[in-house]
């Protein structure tokens, strides 16, 4: 039976492409279960690790923040498995969550897009009194 590949921290971050503060920021939150180490006490990080790197990265792509993804990993560890009814809930949920960003950032775009209206209806030459009075849009030039 051979032994599993080891990786040392500067392959992790080469596979990966990230920084040696995040590497130890999700260590630090528990994102891995123990990193081993070597005899001479430098991280070899497991092909499980990989799996829960390529998760984490994955997961954040999409909007998971790091504390969810961490109830996620903690489920599968514990549970040895995470079901459809754990998972399409917690897919329910950040979806819902992404839907009200949407609308916000709907509502923010509108409100600027009425505003610079009307900026663009005055002399560009004006002085524009944003600063002084706020997002008002009788304060544009």
């Amino acid at each position: 039976m051979s032994e599993a590949k080891k990786f040392s921290t500067s392959e992790f971050m080469k596979k990966f492409k990230i920084n040696r503060n995040a590497l130890r920021l999700y260590e630090d939150m528990g994102l891995f279960s123990k990193v081993s180490r070597s005899d001479s006490g430098y991280r070899q990080y497991s092909d499980r690790d990989v799996e829960d790197l390529n998760f984490i990265l994955k997961a954040k792509e999409v909007g998971f923040t790091l504390n969810e993804i961490k109830e996620l990993l903690v489920i599968n560890r514990n549970d040895h498995f995470l079901t459809c009814g754990t998972i399409s809930s917690e897919i329910k949920s950040k979806v819902e969550e992404i839907d009200h960003e949407v609308k916000l950032l709907t509502a923010k775009k509108r409100f600027l897009n009425t505003f610079l209206t009307a900026c663009e209806e005055k002399d560009k030459s004006n002085i524009c009194k944003v600063v002084e009075n706020g997002f008002n849009k009788k304060s544009c030039c």
